[in-house]
């Protein structure tokens, strides 16, 4: 799987780059049978908190499902598709692909329901002292738009620089982290088909919103990184700032 020159112009200036059509039917249902044994069916393997969790909507009823998962260990038919994966980040990142690493992220916003995440960068959530070079993969296995909750980044907003990042306190969202300065810009919104996929750079600003249709919108993130830089830490570890602060709130919770 590679794109072209323009196409590599393109992701470099705007910081997100959207592929039509290539993600195979095979692909996508082998990627359905992931999301039912884990999610749905709960079979495979016990969770711990760090591996799957679950946002609630004001009525409590789950909003959206997360999971992180080593793809190997699950399914191997994935092999092929994040091979190719790797290969295309590789060009992104103008790494060799035996240096990327892949990870597997599962999102699912159920109908009616399904939860808004805030403006974010995925670079955000590195620790400070370990840098990697990060591009992630965006793969819905259904339609998706405004109304359903798809993804919307703001062009080249990568080129801005990482932002400091709070923790969210969205009602019903676990640990996650947003931009700390209001973003206002309302960003583009990916219009895409069962089969298209997008790849966005870890500095892209980007958002979801709520899913407000009939469907539950399912897709997968293939997090794709190079190797760790060590480095000196130049501004605080957001993410251990973020999990410190929920776990004050949840101490007062119970105590209150």
């Amino acid at each position: 799987m590679r794109i072209d020159k323009s196409q590599l112009e393109s992701f470099q200036e705007q910081g997100f780059l959207v592929i039509r059509q290539c993600l195979d039917l095979k692909s996508r249902q082998t990627l359905e049978h992931l999301f039912t044994k884990i999610v749905v069916n709960r079979t495979g393997k016990t969770f711990s908190a760090e591996q799957f969790d679950h946002w609630l909507s004001p009525n409590k009823a789950p909003a959206l499902f997360w999971a992180k998962l080593e793809p190997a260990e699950y399914l191997p038919e994935l092999d092929p598709l994040l091979s190719n994966l790797r290969q295309l980040a590789s060009t992104c990142l103008q790494l060799p692909a035996t240096n990327v690493t892949t990870g597997l992220r599962i999102f699912y916003k159920p109908a009616h329901c399904g939860a808004a995440v805030e403006w974010h960068q995925d670079e955000a959530w590195q620790d400070p002292t370990r840098y990697q070079k990060q591009l992630n993969i965006w793969l819905p296995l259904t339609d998706t738009n405004a109304k359903n909750g798809t993804i919307r980044f703001i062009p080249k907003s990568h080129l801005q620089g990482l932002q400091t990042h709070i923790a969210s306190e969205s009602p019903g969202q676990p640990l996650t982290l947003r931009i700390a300065d209001p973003v206002e810009h309302s960003g583009n919104y990916m219009n895409l088909k069962a089969g298209d996929f997008s790849l966005h750079h870890g500095r892209m600003f980007h958002a979801s919103s709520e899913n407000d249709s009939s469907k539950g919108r399912l897709s997968f993130v293939v997090v794709c990184q190079g190797p760790v830089q060590l480095q000196t830490a130049t501004r605080a570890n957001w993410l251990a700032d973020a999990a410190r602060k929920l776990s004050s709130n949840l101490q007062k919770t119970i105590k209150g």
